[in-house]
């Protein structure tokens, strides 16, 4: 399988050209996603801490703070946390926990890509397979999820 030129990644707060199998993010369309994080991280980690169901994960992210998640421990509590503190929270494959920059996804985050590099959505192709996905499935002109056996189709 080759190489992608771009990656909309860490659930859409990761947007990025490849540049020798590394990661490069494009700066001018993560300038809006750190500003709508706004440092949070810290704040995030100390009001989820000890929460029901949550394991904060040992990877550092620059603009999310990401949980595996025990399902029947969670305590939907965490939601309104999220969102108190300005941020969204998404539940995904019902094992991850991810706060995020408010209105930060995959969905816009890919439409900020196709709209920089300038690229019709009839020619984007989108593929996902768990819940933090959806926004991007939806967002291009074509998207399929090999995981839930469905292709989604939009004319932009």
């Amino acid at each position: 399988m080759p190489w992608p030129d771009f990656v909309v990644g860490d659930v859409g707060t990761t947007i990025a050209q490849m540049k020798d199998r590394k990661v490069s993010p494009i700066a001018a369309l993560e300038t809006e996603i750190a500003q709508a994080w706004a440092d949070r991280g810290a704040r995030v980690r100390a009001a989820l801490d000890g929460h029901p169901g949550l394991t904060l994960q040992t990877t550092a992210f620059r603009y999310r703070v990401s949980y595996d998640m025990d399902a029947g421990a969670f305590d939907n509590g965490a939601v309104h946390i999220a969102d108190d503190l300005g941020a969204d929270a998404l539940i995904s494959d019902n094992r991850f926990f991810d706060v995020l920059p408010r209105g930060v996804s995959k969905g816009p985050s890919l439409l900020l890509l196709v709209e920089y590099l300038g690229v019709a959505r009839t020619r984007v192709l989108a593929a996902g397979d768990t819940l933090n996905d959806l926004s991007m499935l939806v967002a291009p002109a074509c998207s399929m999820s090999p995981r839930w056996n469905v292709s989604l189709s939009r004319q932009s």
